[in-house]
């Protein structure tokens, strides 16, 4: 890090991700922002009322209670793959770029095209296998660790933390 000051260098990578990778750190993300307990309060609700619905079916033989039941189950399937796959898309499109740049400089970072100041980032993870970093309200970018020589991880672990300080949250002994 001294010497990153002193000599004003930067730390840069350029890789390829898999959706695979991207997916994973995007879905540890929604679980500790708390977008998962929505999600899944969201569908058990459909699904208590598909249940009620199908004991009124069974006790009043009313068909009109079936087709409601059956209704409730299709939108709690539906509802259940939207909100899986907005983090495949996302990570889809990581993939089919053939490059993405990570350019950790000791005033900013540069993910890609966008240059980020670190005033800009909301919050960055450290999990087992990637970095999760969400910036500016709602934009993602995940950087897998496999990326950096060992050398160049810890460097970058030690920017990341000088310069986020509790924006940093290490998660890389649980997730």
């Amino acid at each position: 890090m001294d010497d990153m000051e002193k000599n004003n260098q930067t730390l840069r990578v350029t890789f390829q991700v898999k959706a695979d990778e991207v997916q994973s750190a995007l879905n540890n993300m929604d679980k500790l922002q708390g977008q998962s307990k929505k999600q899944t309060a969201v569908f058990s609700m459909i699904m208590i009322l598909a249940a009620l619905d199908f004991y009124h079916f069974l006790t009043t033989k009313n068909g009109f209670a079936f087709i409601l039941t059956l209704l409730f189950l299709v939108m709690g399937v539906m509802y259940r793959k939207k909100s899986m796959v907005a983090n495949r898309r996302l990570a889809e499109a990581f993939e089919s770029d053939p490059e993405q740049v990570v350019d950790a400089q000791f005033t900013q970072l540069q993910l890609s095209e966008r240059t980020i100041s670190y005033n800009d980032i909301v919050v960055m993870y450290e999990f087992r296998e990637s970095f999760g970093l969400r910036y500016m309200g709602n934009h993602y970018f995940v950087i897998p660790k496999r990326v950096f020589s060992e050398d160049q991880l810890s460097e970058f672990v030690e920017l990341m933390k000088a310069q986020l300080k509790e924006k940093y949250d290490d998660r890389s002994d649980k997730m």
